[in-house]
């Protein structure tokens, strides 16, 4: 589904008959999500428009890197999720409407990008095969689809071809306004699990609707050059449980906020209570509950990282590690600070 940087587009399982008609198309996404995920498509005889707008309106928390965070641009003035929104809309009209970015090839083939990595292929006379290239571009993008495919694509499929399409340009680059703006998806993997996700009739759930009533640790911290930031947020359960949402990791956000168990409870006034101590380094009593994999919703590959301290002027100062080794390095990846948040009551 992914081309090289700055490309795009969508594949779909294509069924041909022996003499090479077509019989039916379902994009990629959607046969993923039932044949590798277990998460079979709601389909709908809703028209197209309706499809997507409830798709969007299901997706619109799937990226948020802050609370009711307030962005300006020159398309108005949105808070984080109503802006995703916005843009995914905005994109998925190139689709619905006569854009002049979109050129609709018959009696071609559109030629296969390559690395969508797929982990698995269809049998029989049923192929993988490109229904749109996407050519991204500065000003004017180019968009080439393939109509005699689309012509057997039904409504909920056409949703959610036009949706990914959106969301993963968002994702390649096109969202300067946003904290994650120097981040660049390589490829398509995440983006059809979300929306395979999506069209099953999940939804992703907003970072206020998690966090309602919790107190939480807060914590951030950037590499060496100032990039690359990680971004996650901690708190307990009533029954002792810690939980921890990971915002994003090393220049990487998350699609979707699943929270992970940790082994050990959080300290009342924050994860990292700036006391002293007497070593240089040495762990914290905080780790994932499973040997260091956190992020592993149903969205998010999983990711290693870790957390600990050093100790710097005998004062602890938090760090986050990846690290499929687990052990604790003497010059940490990323510093972290971190507070605590009180829930509004």
């Amino acid at each position: 589904m992914a081309g090289s940087e700055g490309t795009g587009g969508g594949k779909g399982v294509v069924c041909r008959s022996a003499s090479g008609e077509i019989e039916s198309v379902e994009l990629l996404d959607l046969w993923e999500a039932r044949e590798v995920y277990g998460r079979p498509a709601v389909y709908s005889s809703s028209p197209l428009e309706e499809q997507l707008s409830a798709a969007i309106d299901r997706l619109k928390y799937a990226v948020q890197l802050g609370i009711d965070v307030k962005l300006y641009n020159q398309d108005g003035e949105f808070n984080e999720p109503d802006y995703f929104a916005f843009r995914l809309k905005k994109v998925s009209q190139f689709f619905t409407g006569d854009s002049r970015f979109v050129r609709r090839l018959r009696n071609a083939r559109l030629t296969p990008t390559e690395d969508s990595f797929e982990l698995a292929q269809p049998e029989g006379l049923c192929k993988i095969e490109q229904i749109v290239n996407f050519v991204d571009a500065a000003v004017f993008p180019m968009i080439l689809i393939d109509q005699d495919l689309l012509d057997h694509m039904d409504a909920t499929n056409r949703a959610a071809l036009y949706l990914h399409e959106a969301f993963y340009l968002y994702m390649r680059g096109y969202h300067a306004n946003l904290q994650f703006a120097n981040y660049r998806e390589p490829d398509s993997r995440r983006v059809r699990k979300a929306i395979g996700y999506v069209f099953a009739g999940n939804k992703f759930e907003s970072l206020e609707v998690i966090l309602k009533g919790k107190d939480y640790v807060g914590c951030s911290g950037k590499d060496k050059t100032g990039t690359n930031p990680s971004e996650f947020l901690a708190y307990e359960e009533a029954d002792g449980t810690s939980r921890v949402l990971t915002i994003q990791l090393f220049g990487r956000p998350s699609i979707g906020y699943f929270p992970d168990e940790y082994e050990a409870a959080m300290p009342s006034e924050g994860v990292f209570p700036p006391t002293a101590c007497k070593y240089k380094s040495r762990e914290m009593g905080i780790g994932p509950s499973s040997y260091g994999v956190a992020g592993s919703g149903p969205i998010d590959f999983q990711s290693r990282y870790w957390i600990g301290h050093n100790c710097e002027k005998r004062k602890q100062v938090p760090y986050i590690q990846q690290d499929s080794s687990f052990r604790f390095a003497a010059d940490p990846a990323q510093k972290l600070t971190c507070g605590l948040v009180k829930a509004k009551r």
